[in-house]
């Protein structure tokens, strides 16, 4: 784990207050920090050692409505944090900060691993056993980050005063005039390899709610969607889908239709995190299959349809429409995740639905995608335009 370009670093600190700004440049790696006391010198954290309170300030583009008391926070890749932790009462210790995130992919819970060392542990050799070939207790976790060493002199000329409770950052905007359901999947490109894409619910239209059409084009007709409305599963290469109108104000929906977790980042507009909900399914689909004919469906709740999609080479991949969106009931945001502050990244989880309300107040052409770098680069990546496209100039 590197820390400003060095694997697990100390650093010495005075007994007193200090402001972390912590931004998560994993590749892919969801991170979930907690701080412990050790002994000076020590680099292992005790089994059972209670983990320290931090107080968080804020997130991505701004202060907190209400700071918070955490002693676990969840970090996604892009994303940025401010705490404040005080090493008063810590003299002559070490504090670790310590990761329990896995080495797998995320899938938002953390009790679905043990919180392991990928490099100390039982049985070393481990760690060169294929991830599909484990048992699900067995992943490991690279989780030292970096130590603090409380051995430095308080210095009495810089003053120690912070009061949390002068935080109060409020998030204000205007009342939006749009909802917009977009989803995340899992398809297969031509090589039949995983592919995860984004992509609309419904037929897409414009900012003055005419219909986007898929092009007529050769590749098109021979996947039998060439000049209809737009909608399921689309490539980077498509007709822009999100095309809000300038300074309007909209609700995100993000369906998560894939078994993981993925770090959504919108450019150059912040949101507000107004929630989660459950997606119901309909009983002809399964945990291991959310694909149904229409004819076998119950009509109670979302289930999957299969389409072609084109790629830009005009060879085909597959993906799917979601059919008949359905949502259940309110999820309470668990206790890691802290979210009231302006974000432009936030965890949508598999099986939600996980809802934005942001403002568009800076026109052009923008994207907006996964952080994995592995995703945003095979395609989990979509162009965001704000106002009039006709309107573009070079």
């Amino acid at each position: 784990m590197l820390v400003n370009g060095v694997a697990w670093p100390k650093m010495d600190v005075e007994p007193r207050n200090y402001r972390l700004r912590l931004l998560n440049g994993c590749d892919s790696r969801f991170l979930i920090i907690r701080f412990y006391k050790v002994k000076m010198g020590e680099t292992e954290v005790p089994t059972g050692e209670n983990p320290l309170e931090f107080v968080v300030i804020a997130s991505d583009q701004s202060l907190a409505t209400e700071p918070r008391t955490m002693d676990m926070l969840l970090i996604e890749p892009g994303s940025r944090y401010d705490v404040v932790f005080n090493f008063k009462g810590h003299e002559d210790s070490r504090i670790i900060m310590l990761n329990i995130g896995p080495d797998e992919p995320f899938s938002g819970d953390i009790d679905d691993f043990d919180g392991g060392d990928a490099f100390v542990g039982e049985d070393p050799q481990e760690i060169h056993v294929p991830y599909e070939a484990r048992n699900d207790s067995s992943f490991k976790t690279t989780r030292r980050i970096m130590a603090f060493d409380v051995v430095k002199c308080l210095d009495d000329s810089v003053a120690d005063e912070f009061d949390a409770s002068n935080i109060k950052f409020p998030i204000e905007q205007p009342d939006a005039t749009r909802t917009r359901q977009v989803a995340l999947f899992e398809g297969l490109d031509v090589f039949g390899r995983l592919q995860p894409l984004l992509g609309v619910i419904g037929p897409a239209t414009d900012l003055n709610g005419n219909e986007i059409l898929f092009p007529t084009s050769q590749p098109y007709q021979n996947a039998g969607t060439a000049g209809l409305p737009m909608e399921g599963t689309l490539e980077w290469h498509e007709e822009t889908t999100e095309n809000p109108k300038l300074d309007s104000t909209e609700i995100w929906e993000l369906w998560n239709m894939s078994g993981d977790a993925h770090p959504i980042h919108i450019h150059l507009v912040y949101f507000e995190v107004l929630g989660r909900k459950e997606i119901k399914f309909d009983n002809c689909t399964t945990e291991e299959d959310m694909v149904c004919d229409p004819s076998d469906a119950f009509g109670d709740g979302t289930y999957l349809q299969n389409m072609i999609t084109v790629e830009s080479t005009g060879k085909f991949g597959s993906g799917f429409k979601v059919m008949n969106p359905t949502a259940g009931p309110d999820i309470e945001t668990r206790p890691e995740y802290f979210e009231n502050a302006r974000k432009d990244v936030v965890t949508a989880l598999p099986g939600q639905i996980t809802t934005l309300k942001m403002t568009f107040d800076k026109p052009g052409r923008f994207v907006w995608h996964c952080h994995i770098l592995s995703h945003e680069d095979h395609e989990m990546m979509r162009v965001l335009y704000v106002g009039d496209p006709s309107e573009e100039t070079v």
